[in-house]
C-alpha cells in the first residue's frame, strides 16, 4: 500500500529506532549499577524501565548527524537548571533584549522560547479555572434566565462538560474529605498547644489534652495504620483553596478581554512556578551531572524548545493553537493534532494542509476507527489511538489501552502510535503485542500529582466505605 507513511524518510527514521528499542532482549547484559530505575531494562534488571543502556549498545554508539529539536509544550522549563543548560534552544536570529521582532516571527525577544499565558499586565498566570465550571455555569445562568444561547455555546457538547464538571465535582469533594479531617484534628491542636502539629503521632500524643473522644481517637488511629500522614491531608488543603479561588469559580479570569488571537505573551518560557515542564524536559535531554545519577534519554542529541501553554487549571485552546505554531515555526519535525469530528473552527483537511505546508509529519490523534480512515485517506502519516475513551461515542470504553483500534489501524497499513491510557507496564506490553509501532506514555510518566491521585482517591474511597 502505497501511501506517504510507507515513503517518508523520518518516519522510517523513527521506525527504525523503534524497532532498535524493540528488539530481543536475548543476550543482554544488565544494566550499569547506577541506571536510574526509570531507563533499566525489566526482562535483565527487574525493573520496568525503558531500556536506555540496552538499546544504546544495539545502535552501536551511532549518533545522529544533527540534533533533535523537541518542543515542550508546558508549564515552562527552568532553562538555567545545570541539567538543561547545554541543551536548550537558541533563537539564533533575535538579539536579546532589544524589544524587537528581529526575526519576523511575531515574537519579540524569542530568545529561548516562549510563553503564551498572561495576565491583563502581560504577566504570567498560574493558575486558571477548569472551562467546564464555566461552561455549565453560564449555560445554567442562561437556562435559568430563559435567554438566549451564543452559538458557540449552542454548538457545545454538554453532555461531555457536565461529565467534566462532575470528574471535577468529585476531585473537589476528595479534597474537601480529607481538609475537614485536617480541620478536625489540627484545629483543636492548635487552639490547646498554641502551634500547628507536625504529625499524627503528635496529635496522636496529646490527644487527652486536645479533648479528642472515643470516635475521633480510634478513626485517627486507623489513619496512622493505614500510613497516611499529615502532610498528605496539608496538600489537600491548599487542593481545597484552589478549588475555591481558582478552578472551580467561574468568575475567575485574569486573560485580558481584549487579548489578540495571536502575537500575545512574553518572553519567559523558565517558569519556576511549575516544575513539570522542568520534568519532562529532564526525561528527554537532562546532562548527567558529577555526583547525580539521572540523565535523560537524549542527553547532548537534542535541543529544548520551551513553550509556555499550561497552568494549574484549564489551558485556552487557542493557547494551544499558536504553541503548537510557535513549535512548528521553531523546528519541530512531528504535529500531533485532533483527528476527531468534532465541530472546530477549521477543518482536520485544512489543519493537516497547514502541517504539511510547513514540512512537517502529522500525527493524528483519533477516537475510532473512522477517525484514522479519515486522516489516512487526508494523509497523517501516523494513526494514534490518544483520544479513544475522550469523545462523547466513546466515552463509556474500558479503560485501558483501545487494543482493537491498534489492530484495526495496523489493518490499514499504517504507522501506529498507542498513546492514552497506558499507565502500566503491563498496558504497554498489551499494545505492542496488538501491533502497535510505538508506545507513548505520559500521565503515568511525567504528571506524578496524578498518579498520587490515583492512589489518594482509592484510599479516599476505602475510608468513606469503613
Amino acid at each position: 500500500m502505497n501511501t506517504p507513511m510507507n515513503t517518508s524518510p523520518k518516519l522510517t527514521s523513527l521506525a527504525m529506532a523503534v524497532v532498535a528499542l524493540l528488539i530481543s532482549f536475548s543476550g543482554w547484559s544488565q544494566s550499569d549499577p547506577a541506571t536510574p530505575w526509570h531507563l533499566s531494562a525489566y526482562e535483565v534488571d527487574g525493573i520496568p524501565g525503558i531500556a536506555l543502556p540496552q538499546a544504546l549498545a544495539l545502535l552501536n554508539d551511532r549518533h545522529p548527524q544533527t540534533t533533535v529539536k523537541v518542543a515542550i509544550l508546558d508549564g515552562g522549563i527552568d532553562y538555567d537548571h545545570d541539567a538543561l543548560a547545554s541543551s536548550i534552544y537558541t533563537n539564533a536570529l533575535e538579539i536579546p533584549g532589544n524589544g524587537i521582532d528581529d526575526d519576523g516571527n511575531g515574537y519579540a525577544d524569542d530568545v529561548h522560547g516562549w510563553n503564551f499565558v498572561v495576565d491583563s499586565l502581560g504577566e504570567n498566570i498560574h493558575m486558571a479555572r477548569y472551562e467546564a465550571v464555566y461552561i455549565k455555569h453560564l449555560h445554567d445562568s442562561l437556562t435559568r434566565s430563559k435567554l438566549p444561547m451564543p452559538q458557540w455555546l449552542e454548538d457545545i457538547d454538554m453532555e461531555l462538560v457536565e461529565d467534566e464538571f462532575r470528574n471535577i465535582k468529585e476531585y473537589g469533594d476528595d479534597c474537601w474529605f480529607w481538609t475537614s479531617i485536617y480541620l478536625e484534628y489540627a484545629m483543636p491542636f492548635t487552639d490547646v498547644m498554641g502551634d500547628y502539629p507536625d504529625n499524627f503521632e503528635e496529635i496522636w500524643f496529646h490527644r487527652k489534652s486536645i479533648e479528642l473522644d472515643r470516635g475521633q481517637r480510634k478513626f485517627l488511629k486507623s489513619l496512622m495504620e493505614d500510613g497516611i500522614a499529615l502532610d498528605d491531608l496539608t496538600y489537600y488543603l491548599e487542593q481545597n483553596w484552589n478549588m475555591d479561588e481558582y478552578w472551580m469559580n467561574p468568575h475567575f479570569n485574569p486573560r485580558a478581554t481584549d487579548e489578540p488571537e495571536t502575537g500575545y505573551g512574553n518572553p519567559l518560557a523558565d517558569e519556576k512556578y511549575d516544575d513539570h515542564g522542568t520534568h519532562v524536559a529532564g526525561i528527554i535531554g537532562a546532562d548527567r551531572l558529577p555526583g547525580s545519577e539521572s540523565y535523560g534519554i537524549a542527553a547532548g542529541l537534542v535541543e529544548l524548545i520551551p513553550i509556555r501553554m499550561v497552568v494549574s487549571g484549564d489551558e485556552l485552546d487557542k493557547d494551544v493553537a499558536n504553541a503548537i505554531r510557535y513549535a512548528v515555526d521553531a523546528g519541530a519535525d512531528i504535529i500531533a493534532y485532533d483527528a476527531t469530528d468534532r465541530p472546530r473552527p477549521e477543518t482536520t483537511a485544512a489543519i493537516l494542509g497547514a502541517i504539511h505546508a510547513a514540512g512537517k509529519l502529522a500525527m493524528a490523534d483519533c477516537s475510532c476507527l473512522a477517525d484514522g480512515q479519515r486522516a489516512q485517506a487526508e494523509g497523517a502519516e501516523i494513526l494514534g489511538t490518544t483520544l479513544s475513551g475522550y469523545t462523547a461515542e466513546t466515552a463509556g470504553r474500558a479503560e485501558g489501552v483501545d487494543c482493537d483500534l491498534i489492530r484495526a489501524f495496523k489493518a490499514l497499513g499504517a504507522f501506529v502510535m498507542a498513546e492514552g491510557r497506558v499507565n502500566t507496564p503491563e498496558l504497554a506490553a498489551q499494545a505492542m503485542a496488538a501491533g502497535t509501532d510505538a508506545v507513548t506514555v505520559g500521565t503515568a510518566l511525567t504528571r506524578l500529582e496524578h498518579v498520587t491521585g490515583w492512589f489518594q482517591s482509592a484510599v479516599a474511597h476505602a475510608v468513606r466505605a469503613r
